[in-house]
């Protein structure tokens, strides 16, 4: 993808519509605001199938290390979100104190 200005990739703006959305979003809804917000052109037919491409390539070489988590198991309704956005459940009894 190339950026009016400065190039960026689609892992850098998927993380970056991510980090600004209050939810998960499907590889389309990624692209549509990527594109509306003009931080990337592309002349490719399926641009979110790239995002959905980079999304897993970072998800399965990185591991860990990857921002990206997957929501939901349907192909169709398969959504993407930032690890540092998940709400991590408090551990049973972690708010009682120690006698």
């Amino acid at each position: 993808p190339k950026r009016i200005g400065q190039p960026r990739s689609w892992v850098a703006v998927a993380e970056m519509i991510l980090s600004e959305s209050a939810e998960p979003l499907h590889s389309t809804e990624i692209v549509r605001i990527a594109l509306q917000r003009k931080l990337v052109e592309t002349k490719g037919k399926s641009p979110d199938h790239t995002v959905q491409g980079v999304i897993w390539k970072s998800i399965s070489r990185c591991g860990e290390r990857s921002p990206f988590v997957v929501i939901g198991q349907d192909r169709r309704h398969k959504k993407y979100w930032l690890k540092s956005k998940l709400k991590t459940p408090k551990k049973k009894g972690a708010d009682k104190g120690t006698s």
